[in-house]
């Protein structure tokens, strides 16, 4: 085994992969919530804006699991909440729920296509905006509950569910480096981890089955081989 192989399989070289994807992750959200607050903001298209956070919040738990993606979630919310000075802990924890819903949904769909980036960006950013708005009333801010701010949470949505794929393509280019399993590998263990006692049982009883007629098959042929043999035996 080369010297290289075993850096990787000791638990140093786990733990070096674990920082360095931590690390990425880092630097994603950090150029996610810069972008928003710098560009994305300023940009009005028919009475909405377009919001990445929680769309890079989905894509990094559809790229590294549930925990990735809440984590990641709840620092770029944190962030964000410092930057524009709402109450803190608002932005982050939405965030931080959509990260993880990212992560299962990810274990159970494939994110690779159009639909599913789009459906869960679009609902994803539907869900947070309601959210806000609900928590803002509930905290004093009257002129929250307004019609135009629903129109506007309606065309936010439907804009982050057009560009949901485009955000997943980036952040998945800007993870691949740091990514230690594909996530179709994942994926697949997750759904099979979760198969039901019963299936397993049948499955084995299944296996017991073809043992034991690949046995009993196996001694009616090696008996007719034998008495084929002391016919032929006994007429010479």
């Amino acid at each position: 085994m080369s010297a290289s192989a075993r850096v990787l399989r000791s638990p140093r070289g786990r733990g070096g992969e674990d920082s360095q994807l931590a690390l990425r992750l880092a630097a994603v959200g950090l150029l996610a919530v810069l972008l928003q607050n710098g560009f994305f903001s300023e940009l009005r298209l028919v009475n909405g804006r377009v919001d990445i956070l929680p769309l890079v919040a989905l894509a990094a738990g559809f790229l590294v699991g549930p925990t990735g993606g809440a984590a990641t979630g709840f620092g770029m919310g944190l962030l964000s909440d410092l930057l524009l000075g709402t109450p803190l802990g608002l932005t982050s924890l939405l965030l931080l729920c959509i990260g993880e819903i990212g992560g299962r949904v990810g274990n159970a769909r494939d994110p690779e296509g159009i639909f599913v980036p789009m459906v869960t960006g679009a609902v994803a950013t539907f869900a947070a905006l309601l959210a806000t708005g609900v928590l803002q009333v509930l905290l004093g801010a009257s002129s929250a509950a307004s019609w135009e701010l629903l129109q506007a949470i309606v065309t936010t949505s439907l804009l982050n569910g057009l560009i949901a794929p485009f955000v997943y393509r980036a952040t998945r280019r800007g993870l691949v480096g740091a990514l230690s399993r594909d996530p179709r590998i994942r994926r697949r263990r997750a759904t099979t981890t979760r198969l039901s006692p019963l299936s397993t049982s049948r499955g084995q009883s299944k296996q017991r089955g073809r043992s034991v007629s690949g046995t009993r098959a196996s001694r009616a042929l090696s008996g007719g081989s034998r008495r084929r043999g002391s016919r032929v035996g006994g007429r010479r």
